[in-house]
């Protein structure tokens, strides 16, 4: 596995936070309590992240505490702490599978886990998941789509005791991902978009899916998940998107494309374990 940057994020360094702390920890318990209301429609609270562990991050917690039939005393400790993050270990758990499940099988359920988790960034591509996601980085210079996909793979890949770069680029970058299967270890597995539009029978549930630049056709602008075909009609989660489908989002989403009116290539990933 090469993807291990959400085991950071799942771990705090400093706690117990608690009022007057100030430094990058307490901006991370902010970052959690804002996102909690992606998961938790019962718990919708918004406060600054701002790194200051003031009297608004403090009625936050208590309230975060008492929705979750915790310890009541304002103070982020390892309780406190695993609730917060529970969503991201819930995405990152590790999947069991019976030895007849294919590889592409396996990336589907990892996405499909995610996706349950509604991963959602702060903009511009900040916050825990982007990192996660990002190899520990995040900004405005992170786009996250292939770092999410990437992690999918890699967590398919680790459970049959491989990673990511047996099966595709591991690379932050769409184009890189693009040329590597073009021209590297992954040549005869790419489908390109004017094929597609007449024939997509050879794309199947598993292979990921790149949208190309209508003016170059080295120029990938985002990449995704295929877990479904009907017709030229792909189902997909991707992440950096939204119901829109725009390329630089802000969350994980399940999304339907059709190969016939957009501009895609398809990656076929290798199903052997």
């Amino acid at each position: 596995m090469l993807k291990y940057s959400f085991k950071r994020e799942l771990t705090c360094d400093t706690l117990n936070k608690r009022r007057g702390d100030q430094d990058q920890d307490v901006r991370r318990v902010q970052e959690w309590i804002n996102l909690q209301k992606y998961t938790d429609s019962s718990f919708q609270v918004t406060i600054q992240r701002d790194g200051d562990f003031g009297p608004a991050t403090q009625a936050a917690v208590l309230e975060f505490q008492k929705h979750h039939q915790l310890e009541t005393d304002g103070v982020v400790g390892p309780n406190t702490w695993s609730a917060l993050t529970e969503p991201m270990q819930r995405a990152y758990g590790e999947l069991v599978f019976s030895s007849e499940k294919g590889f592409r099988e396996r990336v589907i359920a990892y996405a499909q886990q995610h996706l349950t988790q509604h991963p959602t960034e702060f903009h511009p591509n900040k916050g825990p998941w982007v990192r996660s996601y990002c190899d520990g980085r995040d900004g405005q210079s992170f786009p996250w789509c292939a770092g999410f996909v990437t992690t999918i793979v890699d967590l398919a890949a680790n459970s049959v005791g491989k990673n990511v770069s047996d099966y595709m680029k591991n690379s932050l970058g769409c184009d890189a991902i693009l040329s590597s299967a073009m021209y590297g270890k992954q040549k005869q597995q790419l489908l390109r978009g004017a094929d597609l539009k007449n024939n997509a029978t050879m794309v199947e549930a598993g292979d990921l899916f790149l949208v190309i630049n209508k003016n170059n056709l080295m120029d990938a602008t985002h990449i995704g998940i295929v877990i479904g075909l009907n017709d030229f009609v792909i189902t997909t989660i991707e992440g950096n998107t939204n119901d829109e489908g725009s390329r630089e989002g802000f969350e994980v989403c399940k999304r339907y494309r059709n190969l016939k009116t957009g501009r895609y290539d398809v990656i076929k990933l290798s199903n052997l374990l």
